[in-house]
């Protein structure tokens, strides 16, 4: 089925999350700060009728894999954050959040003591604009493309008094088609074992809403108040032929699924006269509830005919809670104190049920029933930001402690540990330029679905577990940079050096009945080390650009005899240029990739994708945009996997080559 090799590719992709990152367009202004990079991209060209993910593809260190992974610096392993907090839908809310919506990204390859460790690539935040305007102002937007793609967003405010009234609504249709190969052959002889085709179509019916209220308290500070919804249904259906040997089969899969999400949040900011700093409060609350209803249809054609009927019902549902109190103190001599305590609970509990002919998928009673997964944690901050001698320090130390609940009908784990994460960055001015250099400690945690120890099916050869004695990884980081502005001309270079213990990968077993199961484990130790380049400016004929190349060496060391150690070195990168023609026109190119990457059991070979936008504007309230996604038809994942003798190769197509209209209307009146 569709989904299901969607979930399989994304699997391959090294599984571990890295670093959080803040997205803005480019080449918009950029405004570097002590631990970040701050992009503004409300004047883009791309961000005209796209969704926040066509964002982050444009921004420097920044690559989107074909089936939607986001990796910073080519490494998945990157905590996405919304206006400062994870979202409670995970990351697909950015294939629905509207790129109008977004005035800037945040990237932090490096993060600070001040921001949550988890994310070992590092963290993106993507910012919510917010209209405090006296009026009422809006936008309204319709796009469709040429894959029979459409939605609609609308965003308005209206501001009276010390009153703001904001609100955001996205409704989206978007039918897909997706082809996909997979063979097994003996890696000694080449003989064919097993060659199966995959060709599926999805349909993504989605609606997301956002209403707030925000109350100006005094001329520095205010309170508010917003509540988010997100709802929506995926009807996909796979058609697979599968041929081994002399045995011909043919699987139908028919899936729905349904997800909701609702969360609101409270906000209480208190800026302090004379800049002396300010004081922040938030508290959420999240729900989140999925289910998914699977139905297969499994016939053998040859030699026997014999027919197969099953299905499964999953139900995944549970809260997502937040608070968190920032202070921040300017001092005397240009010291600022940054503190600040922070507690989060995210809880799941995961339903699954079989019916049908479900004796010939091996199942036993502790693959039914319900997992429970529960995780809560507690954080106290500080950082503290001085000059010294020309230079600009910032020492910090965040300490944390989790609590890890696990329940199956398999077994339970019970886990509370308390962590130290330092960080350190400093800055200087050189030769008219800037050095930074930073250190700081990260982890990632299994998502709770990783833990689940059930046996899920995909088709009658293909199995996934989780793992309920999995071990989050903890990554110490090291980073030094120059840049310089010369002219019209901004170059810089980053080397950079990660060791990461106790990561972890999906790995695959291939057995003699030509069945796969895969399950993800941590292995001993990954290192990774590379220079990244930089550089933005503007070119002859009124072009502007920014490119962004990443060459890294990473070294993957397993915990078992059985597997070698894999040393390889790859690449990412980015170029985007853009122009503005005489009659005030916009057009950008972007073109990303990201080069061959190897997991402890085969590699990932390259993709990369080129885009194009032109938008005009008709007047002062329509503008008209134009978009097209991977003209040259390149953006496909190719895996390779090797198991007891037998290679595994996977080639998926999203087919997301399609040409994008776009219509955008502003409206802004008194009130």
């Amino acid at each position: 089925m569709l989904l299901l090799w969607v979930q399989a590719a994304a699997s391959v992709e090294a599984a571990p999350k890295v670093e959080s990152i803040i997205v803005t367009a480019r080449p918009a202004a950029v405004r570097d700060k002590i631990d970040r990079r701050v992009y503004d991209v409300r004047a883009d060209a791309g961000s005209q009728g796209g969704v926040a993910i066509d964002i982050l593809n444009r921004i420097p260190s920044v690559t989107v894999s074909p089936t939607g992974r986001i990796a910073l610096r080519g490494d998945p392993g990157v905590q996405i954050l919304i206006n400062g907090k994870p979202p409670p839908s995970g990351t697909s809310v950015l294939q629905s959040l509207p790129a109008s919506s977004v005035s800037g990204v945040e990237v932090m390859t490096n993060p600070s003591a001040q921001f949550s460790p988890d994310g070992t690539a590092g963290i993106i935040n993507i910012i919510i604009r917010k209209e405090r305007a006296v009026g009422v102002s809006g936008t309204l937007s319709a796009r469709a493309n040429t894959q029979g793609q459409a939605n609609a967003s609308a965003s308005a405010s209206a501001t009276k008094g010390d009153w703001t009234a904001d609100g955001r609504l996205y409704l989206g249709h978007s039918p897909a088609k997706t082809d996909a190969r997979s063979t097994q052959r003996d890696a000694t002889t080449g003989q064919s074992l097993v060659d199966r085709e995959n060709h599926g179509k999805s349909t993504l019916d989605i609606a997301q809403a956002s209403l707030g209220v925000t109350r100006r308290l005094a001329e520095n500070r205010e309170l508010s108040v917003e509540a988010h919804h997100m709802g929506g249904r995926i009807h996909a259906n796979d058609l697979a032929r599968y041929q081994a040997s002399a045995i011909q089969r043919q699987e139908a899969t028919a899936q729905r699924y349904a997800m909701r999400s609702d969360d609101v949040e409270a906000n209480y900011s208190d800026t302090w006269p004379d800049d002396r700093g300010s004081l922040e409060a938030k508290v959420s609350h999240a729900y989140t509830d999925n289910r998914t209803r699977t139905d297969h249809d499994d016939r053998q054609l040859t030699p026997t005919a014999l027919t197969q009927r099953y299905g499964d019902t999953q139900r995944a549902r549970g809260p997502d809670d937040q608070a968190k109190v920032a202070v921040v103190a300017n001092l005397a001599g240009g010291v600022i104190l940054t503190t600040g305590l922070e507690a989060n609970r995210t809880a799941r509990d995961v339903l699954r049920a079989y019916d049908g002919d479900i004796g010939v998928l091996g199942l036993a009673s502790g693959d039914l029933g319900v997992f429970n997964a529960q995780r809560s944690t507690l954080a106290a901050y500080a950082t503290y930001q001085f000059p010294i001698a020309g230079f600009k320090l910032m020492p910090g130390v965040r300490v944390e402690t989790e609590s890890l609940r696990l329940s199956a009908l398999s077994g339970a784990r019970d886990r509370d540990v308390t962590r130290l994460f330092p960080s350190l960055h400093l800055s200087h001015p050189l030769a008219g330029g800037k050095l930074k250099a930073s250190y700081s400690r990260r982890i990632l945690r299994p998502e709770l679905d990783l833990y689940d120890p059930r046996r899920i099916p995909f088709g009658l050869h293909s199995v996934t577990t989780g793992n309920l004695d999995l071990a989050p990884t903890t990554t110490d980081s090291y980073e030094s940079g120059y840049e310089r502005t010369v002219g019209k001309t901004t170059l810089g270079a980053t080397a950079y050096y990660r060791v990461s213990h106790d990561p972890w990968q999906d790995y695959t077993t291939w057995t003699p009945d030509l069945s796969t199961a895969t399950r993800p484990l941590n292995y001993d130790r990954a290192t990774s080390g590379g220079l990244e380049f930089n550089g933005r400016g503007e070119a002859p004929g009124g072009w502007k650009y920014s490119v962004n190349l990443n060459v890294f060496r990473r070294q993957l060391v397993p915990a078992v005899p059985t597997l070698a150690t894999t040393t390889r070195t790859a690449y990412s990168g980015n170029i985007v240029l853009d122009k503005v023609l005489k009659n005030g026109d916009k057009l950008q190119l972007n073109l990303s990739g990201v080069g061959k990457t190897y997991t402890l059991q085969g590699y990932q070979a390259a993709y990369g994708q080129l885009d194009a936008t032109w938008s005009h504007k008709l007047n002062d309230r329509y503008s008209l945009s134009l978009n097209a996604t991977d003209i040259l038809n390149t953006n496909r994942q190719r895996t390779r996997r090797q198991d007891r003798g037998v290679v595994i190769d996977s080639d998926l197509a999203p087919n997301t080559r399609a040409v994008r209209v776009a219509l955008t209307y502003k409206f802004k009146a008194k009130v």
